[in-house]
């Protein structure tokens, strides 16, 4: 059931919250998928993921960074503008389209690392869960982050 089809508001209270926590143990997940894929990686001595530490931490920085963007606004800020108010709406709506583009670009580094540095040209050397690990992780923060905006739809009459 999507949040805000119904007009009981302790059932969609109940639902956001469900959602919201729900979106907290994804992201936590994450984070641990991360972390413990780039120490496996560094611990066996790997090279690869010994050279991939020193900037695989920018990845889930910036999709944590991109998670506030998104779900630090209001719905409010981005319906069309009032007389008091000109130019909210179009300026909220290009600052969440500028967290979705690097949301898109984090999660093609992410493909790359994985597909290009540990699954395709280092598969003989690398430790693969590395790779999978630092993709999956950032999937699961844009899986949350989304999770997380929906938890919070105002009811469809408020659009």
């Amino acid at each position: 059931m999507f949040p805000g089809a119904d007009d009981d508001a302790a059932a969609r209270n109940n639902r956001s919250f469900a959602i919201s926590v729900l979106s907290g143990f994804i992201t936590g997940a994450a984070l641990w998928i991360f972390t413990d894929g780039m120490a496996l990686g560094v611990a066996q001595n790997d090279s690869v993921s010994a050279a991939v530490a020193g900037y695989g931490w920018i990845l889930p920085v910036v999709m944590v960074i991109t998670h506030v963007m998104v779900n630090g606004m209001r719905f409010s800020e981005l319906v069309a503008d009032s007389e008091d108010s000109p130019g909210v709406a179009w300026r909220a709506r290009l600052f969440l389209m500028f967290a979705l583009v690097l949301q898109i670009v984090v999660l093609g580094v992410a493909g790359f690392v994985m597909g290009g540095v540990y699954l395709n040209d280092h598969k003989d050397t690398a430790n693969s869960w590395t790779g999978i690990s630092i993709f999956t992780s950032q999937m699961l923060l844009f899986i949350s982050c989304w999770l997380q905006r929906v938890a919070t739809l105002p009811k469809r009459e408020d659009f």
